[in-house]
């Protein structure tokens, strides 16, 4: 972990690090301008611009931006809120938040989702993805719209 500024906490078990944070882990990297640990519960908090370059098990990579994102460090799943964007296999997704399970790699978004591929989009109120080798694809559900170009 790197950051300009640290504080530690070791009554609370918790690290407070300010400005420039930068860490690396087996699963990719992430950026972001505060990071709070929960050092007992290994749960890492990145807010302000936090960007996650996450490599999945087929060693595709997924970019991920939010204001707000929680990492769990015992599964490398992660919570994201505020703003969230992704970048995966020349897919963009948004939404409101964006739930994802390291092991079964399956991600859930959540409120005003929208799913681009070239010109095409989906919107809906929630999208389920599996991003697991193999099983790629994407449910939409509620308030579903799309607009597809077909040559």
């Amino acid at each position: 972990i790197k950051a300009l500024v640290g504080e530690l906490f070791r009554d609370q078990q918790k690290m407070v690090l300010k400005e420039e944070i930068d860490v690396q882990y087996p699963d990719g990297r992430v950026k972001s301008k505060l990071l709070t640990v929960f050092l007992k519960n290994e749960e890492y908090i990145f807010e302000n611009e936090a960007v996650l370059n996450y490599i999945l098990s087929d060693g595709e990579e997924m970019v991920l931006m939010s204001d707000y994102l929680k990492i769990f460090g015992d599964d490398s799943s992660f919570t994201a809120e505020k703003n969230v964007e992704i970048d995966y296999d020349n897919q963009n997704f948004r939404g409101d938040k964006a739930d994802y399970d390291g092991e079964s790699e399956m991600m859930e978004l959540t409120g005003n989702v929208e799913i681009e591929e070239d010109q095409d989009w989906v919107r809906s109120d929630r999208a389920v993805f599996n991003l697991k080798e193999g099983e790629e694809g994407y449910t939409a559900e509620g308030n579903v719209e799309v607009k597809m170009i077909l040559d």
